[in-house]
C-alpha cells in the first residue's frame, strides 16, 4: 500500500503590522522561530510504526509541492491551526483523486 503523509503549507500567524514588526525585531521570537520549524514528530512517528511492507512518502509542503500524479492509497494530513485551511484544501483535492484521506 502506498501511503502519503502530508504537512500542509502554513499561513503566517497574523496580518497585524505591529505583530509582524514584533516578530521581526524580537530576539525571543527569532529564537522560537529558529527552533519551531519542520514537520514536528507526528508524521515521522506514523512512518516509523507503520509495518515495513507499506511504501511511505512524507511531504512538507513548505519545502516541496504535492504531487498526486503517483497513485496513493491513503493520505494522512496533520498540522497546526495555521495549517488548517491548507489541510482542508488538500483533503478536498485527494477526494477528487479518489484517495482516502485522514485528517
Amino acid at each position: 500500500m502506498k501511503i502519503l503523509l502530508i504537512s500542509p503549507r502554513g499561513a503566517f500567524l497574523s496580518h497585524s503590522g505591529e505583530f509582524v514588526d514584533y516578530v521581526a525585531n524580537s530576539r525571543e521570537m527569532q529564537t522560537i522561530l529558529h527552533y519551531w520549524r519542520g514537520i514536528g514528530t507526528s508524521l515521522p512517528t506514523i512512518a516509523g510504526v507503520t509495518p515495513g511492507n507499506h511504501e511511505m512518502t512524507i511531504v512538507d509542503e513548505n519545502l516541496e509541492p504535492l504531487n498526486f500524479e503517483d497513485h496513493y492509497d491513503i493520505t494522512c494530513i496533520t498540522g497546526m491551526t495555521q495549517q488548517a485551511n491548507g489541510a482542508y484544501e488538500i483533503a478536498d483535492e485527494t477526494f477528487s483523486f479518489n484517495i482516502y484521506s485522514h485528517l
